[in-house]
């Protein structure tokens, strides 16, 4: 496994719901590769963890010309990078489109389809043989080299089947080639890819799709009636044929992918696509005519001038709408400036009228302390002035109670001297009478 700093990260080719596709380039050599990254791979638990291992050991055991080669596997922050093979010539569904636009919504000749649909037929042959299912076949996950080479890729979601052919009940794929037994949540087997298979093989004849609905509910209920538009006469009937085994309803009245590789007219389209082969590796020339390779590096320019018109686009778009999230920033902080200033000059004006009102409230505390010391003072002096009154007054009893007990007691004295001379003169009285 190469180190994280083996590779440089180009751009991102892609999206999923597990991570991103990226194009990265090997350090060493400058060679440009699809990395496929597992986001959260550091922190899954350990089942998942051994699940994504597992993928990658699925991947290196696949080794066949029409699969996008196991390369190399790194761990870089918190994410698991999955190194593939790059084909370079985009996928089927952008050929289909081209073709669509070019002309006017006819087909491909038959050679044409058989020479993708045999590469094609070959890789998942490969890939059945090993008990391992795609589940997520479409034209999309079909990709070309410049030579026009098929590369069957995209199995992040791929499973390994059980020795067996064990059914699998989880429902990966994609709507518009979902098999009748998947709408109907039925078990998932290899015969749900064959149907797949076909799905693709009648939109390289027809340049659209078998089964559509403007919902899921009617595209639903066209799959599990398995009616779609015939495909035209100019196509042999074997081709007509197998593309209606291959969309049967009913899994076991599908094709193996065994007995699609037998059938004498496929095996005659994979001699010949063997002749073609070989004979452009002994001449060194690409297996496709010039005339198309032309076409295809024609396209190829057009795509790249898309590629960077959309990136220009996107980077014009991100670059008004940083500018427009600075304005709304620089706004939003002037607005918080002015608010800010309004408050403070609301809080200084609050504060200065709390100042006066304390100062005001203080010289009325001031005043009303020296009215109550005044009546306090104007209460003491007339509390000191009661009792000035009171002890004279008492003072004067005093004087006056002395003076009576003075004058009884003198009164007193008299009445005894008065009784004692009284009592004298009786005594010298009696005694005369009694001389």
């Amino acid at each position: 496994m190469q180190p994280a700093d083996g590779y440089e990260l180009v751009k991102v080719l892609g999206k999923g719901s597990f991570g991103a596709a990226w194009l990265v380039r090997r350090r060493k050599d400058r060679a440009q590769f699809v990395a496929k990254e597992i986001k959260g791979f550091a922190t899954m638990k350990p089942r998942e963890r051994d699940m994504a291992k597992h993928e990658v050991n699925m991947l290196r055991s696949l080794n066949h010309n029409n699969i996008t080669r196991y390369v190399d596997h790194y761990e870089k922050g918190q994410s698991l990078f999955i190194v593939m093979e790059y084909a370079n010539g985009g996928d089927l569904y952008t050929k289909i489109q081209s073709q669509k636009k070019k002309l006017g919504g006819g087909g491909f000749t038959e050679k044409e389809v058989l020479h993708y649909f045999c590469q094609l037929t070959l890789a998942l042959y490969h890939m059945h043989e090993k008990r391992i299912l795609h589940r997520d076949l479409k034209t999309q996950n079909v990709f070309l080299t410049a030579d026009g080479v098929i590369k069957l890729g995209d199995f992040g979601i791929s499973t390994v089947l059980r020795n067996t052919y064990e059914m699998k009940r989880t429902n990966c794929g994609t709507p518009y080639y979902f098999s009748p037994e998947l709408c109907l949540n039925k078990p998932y087997n290899n015969k749900s890819d064959i149907w797949a298979l076909g799905c693709i093989l009648y939109e390289l004849a027809t340049l659209q799709h078998a089964f559509d609905g403007t919902s899921m509910k009617a595209l639903t209920q066209r799959i599990l009636r398995g009616v779609y538009p015939p495909v035209s006469s100019k196509y042999s009937k074997d081709l007509r044929d197998l593309i209606a085994a291959m969309l049967s309803t009913d899994p076991a009245k599908r094709p193996h992918i065994a007995t699609i590789v037998q059938l004498p007219f496929i095996r005659a389209a994979l001699q010949s696509l063997q002749t073609d082969v070989r004979a452009a590796v002994q001449e060194k020339r690409s297996c496709v005519d010039e005339k198309d390779r032309q076409r295809e590096r024609e396209e190829a320019a057009r795509r790249a001038e898309e590629e960077k018109a959309a990136r220009d686009r996107r980077e014009a778009a991100y670059k008004a709408q940083q500018a427009e999230r600075e304005k709304v920033h620089q706004e939003r902080l002037q607005r918080m400036q002015e608010q800010m200033a309004r408050e403070v000059k609301e809080h200084e004006e609050k504060l200065r009228r709390i100042r006066e009102l304390e100062k005001a409230n203080d010289a009325k505390r001031k005043a009303e302390a020296a009215e109550r010391q005044k009546k306090l003072d104007e209460e003491r002096k007339i509390r000191e002035k009661r009792r000035a009154e009171i002890e004279a007054q008492n003072r004067q009893r005093e004087e006056e109670w002395e003076r009576n007990m003075k004058k009884a007691k003198e009164e007193a004295e008299m009445r005894a001297r008065a009784r004692a001379e009284a009592e004298q003169r009786e005594g010298d009285r009696v005694r005369a009478h009694a001389d």
